[in-house]
């Protein structure tokens, strides 16, 4: 009897699993379903009212009209892509844009999660921006100002620690001289590294800028910085250097700000610089190397042809005579919010050069070795 009653007992059991087991399955599929459709229409949604946003965060900058064209999620990398992005000028009727690229992607810095940091990183492939002389300021655009930074950092929610730039351009314009000027750095590359989290054990220049280019299309430009972003005003040490610059390339800016063109020579430059508590010295250093200025021609005017010949005279006194090498060293020093070149310092470097001795090509090490 009891046998029996145990039997019928396990069959009735086994009889009512199935079907709990049946509702579960049903629960818990109707739970991922109404997730997985909540997902969609977020995903559906969300570039419409990304890009609402970003339109307005970029519209909040003075002076200047945004425009973007898609925008683009991917939510397993936390992350999302804005197109077509150009930020123009509204007054002035400046004829480029102050700041366009092909796409802006902004995503979390994954492995800084493992260090206790919610980070992200922003990456710009193919920008480039154009600053722009003018006679007036309404027509001019020359400088990227704390407004632009901060509306940028507003795209994404958390503080950026990481920025790339791939394939960008940098222009300096002015369409107001005869002829026209457009000084390009092209193929710019470069990385920004540890801006908003500081590593272990790291020196107090933890944050680190790299950057290569194309001067004119041609020569090659590198760029290294360390600097503290949490000091206030930044702590920093630059290097930089330009190298290899056909000078006919430069025959634009030569003839519409000096009247004067050259047929040969080569410019490279050099640059260093340091800052703490404010307070900024360095020195810039270019060297024109076999410069050829004067260039005969039948249509130019008599005064033409002797500011040309002055100017190649004055190149000539201040070669140095083993290198064919003009150069000088313009020294940098003052504070940050007020920051002005030593005229006299300069033309003391010029005599310098031209009676004493020339400059031999090469970063000066120790700006800033002591602090």
């Amino acid at each position: 009897m009891n046998l029996l009653h145990h039997t019928r007992h396990s069959e009735d059991v086994g009889s009512r699993r199935p079907s709990r087991w049946r509702r579960y399955s049903k629960r818990t599929l109707r739970t991922v379903l109404i997730v997985a459709i909540v997902l969609l229409a977020i995903r559906a949604v969300l570039p419409f009212a990304l890009k609402k946003y970003v339109n307005h965060t970029l519209d909040q900058i003075p002076d200047y009209d945004a425009q973007v064209g898609d925008i683009d999620v991917s939510l397993w990398r936390g992350a999302y892509q804005i197109h077509d992005v150009d930020l123009q000028k509204v007054e002035g009727k400046v004829p480029v844009p102050l700041f366009s690229a092909e796409t802006v992607d902004l995503s979390v810095q994954w492995k800084e999660l493992f260090h206790g940091a919610l980070v992200g990183e922003m990456v710009f492939v193919r920008p480039k921006v154009n600053f722009v002389a003018a006679p007036r300021q309404a027509q001019e655009q020359t400088s990227v100002d704390s407004v632009w930074v901060h509306q940028v950092k507003q795209l994404f929610p958390v503080n950026i620690n990481r920025l790339e730039v791939r394939e960008g351009e940098i222009h300096y314009r002015d369409f107001h001289t005869s002829p026209k000027i457009d000084i390009v750095l092209s193929d710019v590359n470069g990385e920004a590294l540890h801006l908003t989290n500081r590593p272990k054990n790291a020196d107090t220049l933890f944050a680190k800028v790299y950057a290569t280019g194309r001067p004119w299309g041609q020569g090659t430009f590198d760029l290294m910085m360390k600097l503290n972003p949490f000091a206030n005003p930044l702590d920093f040490k630059l290097e930089s250097s330009m190298k290899n610059v056909a000078l006919t390339k430069m025959n634009d800016f030569l003839k519409a700000y000096g009247n004067f063109d050259v047929e040969a020579g080569t410019f490279e430059a050099y640059m260093e610089l340091a800052a703490k508590d404010g307070a900024f010295k360095g020195y810039v250093k270019p060297f024109f190397k076999d410069l050829k200025v004067l260039s005969w021609k039948h249509d130019e005017g008599l005064a033409h042809k002797l500011w040309e010949a002055a100017v190649a005279g004055a190149a000539k006194i201040l070669e140095n005579r083993k290198s064919d090498e003009v150069a000088t060293r313009v020294p940098l020093s003052g504070r940050l919010d007020d920051p002005q070149p030593d005229t006299w310092a300069t033309i003391g470097g010029l005599i310098r050069n031209a009676f004493i001795r020339g400059f031999v090509p090469g970063l000066d090490k120790g700006i800033g070795s002591k602090g």
